[in-house]
């Protein structure tokens, strides 16, 4: 079931400035761009990517209350604007992909973690999965953003065979 919070946004510019980012931030292997840096570090889009848990992660060790300092050459751009006009202080915003034909593994996140997603480009065969239920759950880009619950067992897949998926994955404090 899909739980929408009250915060909409022109999807179709949203998708636009994401193709911008992407073409000057090729995705990396890992799949994961983050919009925020920790205070006093170089604008990197890959320090704020993958699990605090995981040794390998960039953000290893990190917390997400640590990052808050927006990329700044993106300030006067709509990810900013979703950034600071965001119904609950952001702590960490992504741009998330999965390819065509794959899956992340199942994975739980932080005790009690809520994330928020707004799909950018996908398609009908692209889901969140809950491990526990297998609820296959997708989000259209219809320019809302929904709440999940990280802190439960969950992947993302995208059976489609040539089209990926694309979301801005909010953290937020709750």
């Amino acid at each position: 079931m899909l739980h929408k919070i009250e915060f909409k946004i022109n999807v179709s510019k949203l998708y636009e400035i994401c193709t911008k980012f992407i073409s000057l931030n090729p995705f990396p292997n890992h799949n994961q761009l983050c919009f925020l840096n920790t205070k006093n570090h170089k604008p990197d889009p890959e320090q704020g990517t993958g699990n605090q848990r995981h040794p390998e992660a960039n953000m290893f060790t990190l917390n997400e209350h640590d990052f808050t300092e927006f990329l700044p050459e993106w300030k006067d751009s709509m990810l900013y604007e979703i950034y600071k006009n965001f119904p609950l202080p952001v702590t960490r915003m992504r741009l998330m992909r999965v390819p065509p034909k794959r899956t992340y593994s199942m994975h739980q996140d932080g005790d009690n973690e809520i994330r928020y997603h707004i799909a950018v480009k996908t398609n009908p065969h692209a889901y969140f999965v809950y491990g526990d239920t297998l609820d296959m759950i997708h989000v259209p880009a219809d320019g809302n953003c929904y709440k999940f619950d990280v802190s439960r067992i969950h992947s993302s897949v995208n059976f489609n065979p040539i089209e990926e998926r694309w979301h801005i994955v909010l953290n937020a404090k709750i």
